[in-house]
């Protein structure tokens, strides 16, 4: 999320620079999008976890982003701004008095991967709905083309509620099968 909190803000930068209003303000959403529907999402475990470690670092992280993003969203939505900058404890009395963000650096190889991973988390959804088996049931297999780390494929395999998932085939294939053992 800090990753694309920072490619957010240098697009967004990078675009006022050049006086292309509509060009910096098309990627808020997506970011919006990303952060609410995927990355918080995600991160529920550790906003309830009884580590307190866990649980702060967490809270901080997201205090963090939205802190960065109510400085960086300020131009287009003021209003909206001002009240996400108020609520996490920004320092100074207005959202509009603080200096503009530096960009910090963009790992392009971790935004990548996760894209993928959301494509075929959406395409495996996709196969699950058709095939009228509901998120909750645990299926045995999703077979991907994407060769990706272990610790993605794990976010896959949770995503999608299947015990294993495996590299291989040209297209996203859940084997949708359903044995006794995963009924019970």
């Amino acid at each position: 999320v800090l990753s694309r909190l920072n490619e957010l803000n240098y697009m967004i930068s990078t675009s006022l620079d050049k006086y292309e209003l509509d060009r910096a303000s098309r990627p808020i959403l997506d970011f919006v999008d990303d952060l609410s529907t995927w990355y918080l999402r995600r991160s529920r475990d550790r906003f309830k976890s009884e580590d307190i470690s866990i649980k702060h670092a967490a809270s901080y992280y997201m205090t963090h982003v939205l802190r960065e993003l109510s400085k960086i969203i300020a131009p287009f939505v003021p209003f909206t701004a001002e009240k996400v900058y108020s609520r996490v404890g920004g320092e100074k009395e207005s959202v509009h008095l603080e200096n503009w963000p530096k960009a910090g650096q963009v790992d392009t190889e971790i935004i990548e991967n996760m894209k993928k991973v959301r494509e075929v988390v959406t395409s495996a959804l996709e196969i699950r709905q058709k095939s009228g088996h509901k998120v909750r049931q645990p299926l045995a297999k999703l077979s991907i083309p994407e060769n990706l780390s272990q610790n993605l494929l794990d976010i896959i395999a949770d995503e999608v509620n299947v015990k294993e998932v495996v590299v291989g085939g040209s297209e996203v294939k859940l084997d949708t099968e359903l044995p006794e053992e995963l009924k019970k």
